[in-house]
């Protein structure tokens, strides 16, 4: 007598029936995070290995920046600990890992691609200043929107923090400078192919359905639809960049800049409130896009306001540029003009833009559900 096997019995270890079984590419993309989180790391020893050198060189840094080191080692530790995780995982195939790299690499592609955008408009400008350093080697401060965190920050009103990145152009002629800013926007525009590839696989519909054939049951990142978990990793982006940069940082407000306690109030409520938005978006409640648009809308509205007003060569001034980087960057009708200015307003509108956008996905909304 023979019997029929069960249609959904499979023998104990083999992989599940897929029309297409996506798990070798999930181990290829695991090894490639595995790979990026090394590098991180190995920056980050490099790091703390090269400033435990200079103390024990010469004993005590008075002008070291300690907080930019700070803020410099944490990032590393933190873009360390997530690629390392999320390679491990995705070897093993666990779904979690899908809506984590899609948010996350969603919000690089944004990032990097604005930045790209404003070191291509200002591209001329930059060789001209770069011609000037010729003779006297300078720290050009390159801010961008992309490089730039408009982080919201609240009083009994929200405002919003800037924070620049600083990028070092020492060169012994207009020729070498003008080729590492062309190596920087190679860099930049690889990081952007990179973070849109991992977006595009785990986007797909075939390795959605390979990881929940492997790892039945739902995920802690499946409890909100995947476009409104993007939103909520980038407000918890903004929360910890406002964090790790307040105590460096004074803070635009509506006009004006504050520091001292005052900035850490401002930056404390920005925080607090973006983290409530972030939860009530994750636990699906209607009244977390408002919040969240709102509290982002005023930052970004504060930034703006505080940047025609007093002009940018005043941003940079505050950010801590010497005399030298004053003067260079004087010299350039985009850092100083309206350019940096429409970057941030733009970026503003993608953002706030984007909030009122996954508000759909609230609408009868009654119950916690997996939606990709």
């Amino acid at each position: 007598m023979t019997f029929d096997p069960i249609p959904y019995a499979r023998a104990e270890g083999l992989p599940p029936v897929l029309e297409k079984n996506r798990r070798g590419a999930l181990i290829g993309f695991g090894v490639g995070s595995l790979i990026i989180g090394a590098v991180a790391g190995c920056g980050t020893v490099g790091m703390l290995f090269t400033f435990l050198m200079m103390l024990r060189m010469w004993g005590s840094l008075p002008q070291f920046p300690m907080l930019e080191f700070a803020v410099a080692l944490c990032s590393y530790a933190s873009a360390a600990t997530l690629f390392i995780w999320v390679g491990v995982d995705s070897i093993r195939c666990k779904r979690w890992v899908r809506p984590v790299v899609i948010a996350v690499g969603w919000i690089t592609v944004a990032w990097l691609g604005l930045g790209l955008a404003f070191m291509l408009a200002t591209l001329k400008d930059q060789r001209a200043l770069m011609g000037n350093m010729a003779t006297t080697p300078a720290t050009l401060p390159v801010t961008t929107p992309a490089t730039t965190q408009a982080t919201t920050q609240v009083s009994t009103a929200v405002s919003a923090t800037t924070t620049t990145t600083t990028v070092a152009f020492t060169a012994s002629s207009m020729g070498d400078a003008f080729v590492t800013y062309c190596v920087m926007l190679g860099v930049i525009f690889l990081f952007l192919l990179v973070a849109a590839l991992y977006t595009w696989f785990y986007s797909k519909e075939d390795v959605r359905q390979t990881l929940a054939a492997y790892d039945p049951g739902p995920s802690w990142t499946e409890r909100c639809p995947v476009p409104v978990f993007v939103a909520c990793t980038g407000l918890l982006l903004f929360a910890l960049g406002t964090v790790l940069t307040s105590a460096t940082q004074v803070v635009p407000f509506f006009g004006v800049y504050v520091d001292g306690p005052l900035a850490a109030l401002v930056d404390l409520a920005a925080v607090g409130l973006m983290l409530v938005a972030m939860v009530q978006m994750y636990r699906m409640k209607k009244s977390g896009p408002p919040l969240a648009a709102v509290v982002v809308g005023l930052g970004f509205l504060s930034a703006v306001i505080t940047f025609w007003r007093l002009g940018m060569v005043e941003f940079y001034r505050r950010g801590q540029a010497s005399p030298d980087e004053l003067e260079q960057l004087a010299k350039s009708s985009t850092m100083t003009g309206a350019m940096p200015i429409a970057f941030v307003i733009v970026s503003g509108m993608l953002c706030v833009g984007y909030l009122v956008w996954v508000r759909r996905y609230f609408r009868g909304h009654a119950a916690p559900a997996a939606v990709s």
